[in-house]
């Protein structure tokens, strides 16, 4: 007779869903607040929430477009963030702002002129060294830091003193 049981379940490790998203659209992502306004490959819009999708978690927008539609659509979309936010009161629920708002954010869509000024949004490069510049501003502070450590613990009982003080002392004195 043949085996009727049932195959035992397959064991399915999770796995850590690690997100791909170009290095653009992650550094564009937290400025799409809402209110904010945007633009798309055609036309613009203000953003009336961020939210990442459920299943792949990609970052998304809900907007306001210039005609009156509310469109969901992935961030990746949005080619420019202005440099502009209009007021916005939020709702728990669609269309995640009040009916009055969405009028006065369709109005003062209308009324904005053809070209806003543009956020400076840095794109962050892996590959790309950091400036002497900014290591030697970063330098500087920890030395500060330390140095006001050091003078802080000179109020401190002379046991820990000794223990703590002339550590640093040898830390930051450059002399010895």
């Amino acid at each position: 007779m043949a085996d009727l049981r049932p195959c035992p379940p397959a064991e399915i490790a999770p796995c850590p869903v690690r997100r791909h998203e170009p290095p653009e659209v992650a550094a564009r992502f937290h400025f799409l607040t809402p209110g904010r306004v945007v633009g798309f490959a055609r036309g613009r819009g203000v953003v009336l929430r961020q939210y990442r999708s459920k299943g792949q978690k990609s970052p998304m927008i809900t907007a306001l477009r210039l005609g009156g539609g509310i469109t969901e659509s992935p961030a990746s979309t949005v080619t420019e963030v202005s440099d502009r936010v209009l007021d916005c009161v939020d709702a728990p629920v669609y269309p995640w702002c009040t009916p009055e708002s969405v009028e006065e954010l369709l109005h003062h869509l209308e009324e904005l002129p053809g070209r806003l000024p543009e956020l400076p949004i840095l794109i962050p490069k892996d590959d790309e060294p950091i400036p002497d510049a900014i290591v030697q501003t970063l330098g500087d502070f920890c030395l500060s830091n330390l140095s006001f450590a050091f003078r802080l613990s000179e109020g401190l009982s002379p046991r820990l003193q000794t223990s703590a003080g002339t550590a640093s002392t040898r830390q930051i004195d450059p002399g010895s």
